[in-house]
């Protein structure tokens, strides 16, 4: 009786997990399409803006694709970021929008991922 247990919390845990993952995902997509809303407001006012500081591109590429991860996997497509050490090193210290980059990047990706 206790294995059968076992195999239904793991079951419910596998569950849970899937559930936190697309909701996750959900959020971050609701986020973005209320910012792009918001961008092409700004634009159509001419106030927008873009912040330049310093950040790690390395960093915010794999946060996009560990955000994305979750839709490539929901359709069975394999995501792989391939970088060699060097190249890790030269995005460690880039200047630019973060925020941009980063809502370009995913838009991009989901669309990929969506039509595909």
């Amino acid at each position: 009786m206790s294995i059968e247990l076992l195999d239904k919390m793991e079951q419910v845990k596998q569950s849970v997990d899937q559930f936190m993952k697309n909701a996750i995902f959900s959020a971050v997509m609701l986020g973005n399409l209320i910012n792009d809303l918001l961008d092409l407001g700004k634009v159509q006012h001419n106030a927008f803006v873009l912040n330049n500081s310093e950040f790690n591109m390395f960093e915010t590429i794999e946060n996009v694709f560990s955000i994305v991860s979750y839709q490539a996997e929901q359709k069975a497509i394999k995501l792989k970021l391939n970088f060699n050490v060097e190249r890790a090193l030269l995005l460690q210290r880039v200047h630019g929008d973060q925020g941009r980059l980063t809502q370009t990047l995913l838009n991009l990706i989901s669309n990929s991922l969506k039509f595909t």
